[in-house]
């Protein structure tokens, strides 16, 4: 049996971890190592991550390091890894109880690089299921250049099939091997969408993968979640990141269809805005939607292309320029 190492990039995540950890100790897959990085967590998170290997001695094992963000947590779970098979979860997150075992039975079998699942978004009120675009079977690499690489970045805008490959780092297990190709390449500066650049990364380095379209992985949603509100670096990290996956198309996808990067930036800059008219004032809104302009990824966007009635209400202010009215129409609605 291969080993598996789960890595846990942790952050104020005190209150939620032990339970996180818990429902990867109760796998039916058994020959595993629980990686804890803590990334510099102001709160008691190193304590709890110290309690959980001293109850769970070679089986867990803690990292701790200076805040860097979660690239630079992960990547140093992935270079302390001693599995043959890499894994991820976040520290509010859990497995279902076959995960694991599920998983890699089906990359040995097929002797893939990764297997892609889907996921459940777990509210309080409400379970949603969330799928791979590209349906359950093998792809390998024909399969990928014709029906994956065209529609890496994004697919369609339709909430059930943005992505052909869910972009999640964390609905997927992988072969070391596969990881350590593209490593070096993951950039520590990269603090939003940076999992849309890791599985764009390991889509374009795997030579296979499998697509299983259930679910294994909860999703936690969190009031408190650190993907919302708005500070004033927001979109200068948008920026940073789409930045990055631009130049990956460029290399290694514009072949295919480059219009897939100018649909990433539209859906991801919409969002970005929706949070900074939600939680700040006109001014921060108008600097914002200055970063937009400048940076010209949104231009060649076409009426036709958005096809969502949320895309309208951002695209049609943004084009006529009516700044006060875009911002007003997201932070009422």
């Amino acid at each position: 049996m291969k080993k598996v190492s789960i890595i846990i990039p942790v952050y104020r995540a005190a209150e939620t971890l032990e339970n996180t950890v818990s429902s990867i100790l109760s796998q039916s897959y058994k020959d595993l190592e629980i990686i804890l990085v803590n990334d510099g967590s102001p709160d008691n998170s190193l304590e709890v991550c110290r309690k959980i290997e001293q109850n769970n001695p070679g089986r867990v094992r803690v990292f701790d390091k200076e805040n860097g963000g979660v690239v630079s947590a992960y990547k140093m779970g992935i270079k302390n890894a001693q599995g043959d098979y890499i894994a991820f979860c976040d520290a509010d997150d859990t497995y279902k109880q076959d995960y694991l075992s599920h998983g890699i039975e089906i990359i040995e079998k097929y002797n893939c690089d990764f297997i892609s699942y889907g996921c459940t978004i777990c509210s309080q009120t409400n379970h949603e299921l969330v799928l791979n675009s590209a349906e359950t079977g093998f792809y390998d690499k024909q399969r990928i250049r014709e029906e994956i690489l065209p529609h890496c970045l994004f697919n369609i805008f339709d909430p059930a099939a943005y992505y052909k490959v869910l972009v999640y780092r964390w609905n997927k297990i992988y072969k070391k091997e596969l990881i350590d190709r593209f490593v070096d390449k993951l950039d520590e500066n990269c603090y939003q969408i940076e999992d849309n650049v890791f599985t764009t990364l390991a889509i374009l380095n795997a030579e296979s993968f499998y697509i299983e379209n259930i679910s294994f992985y909860n999703y936690i949603l969190q009031e408190k979640s650190i993907t919302k509100g708005y500070s004033k670096e927001l979109f200068e990290r948008y920026l940073y990141s789409l930045e990055i996956l631009k130049k990956l198309t460029n290399e290694n996808l514009s072949q295919y269809n480059p219009k897939q990067f100018e649909l990433l930036a539209f859906e991801n800059l919409r969002i970005a805005f929706r949070r900074c008219a939600k939680s700040a004032g006109y001014k921060q809104a108008r600097y914002a939607i200055k970063k937009i302009r400048t940076c010209g990824y949104i231009d060649n966007i076409k009426l036709s292309d958005i096809k969502l009635s949320k895309n309208y209400l951002f695209y049609f202010p943004y084009k006529l320029h009516l700044n006060y009215c875009l911002y007003m129409a997201f932070k009422i609605l």
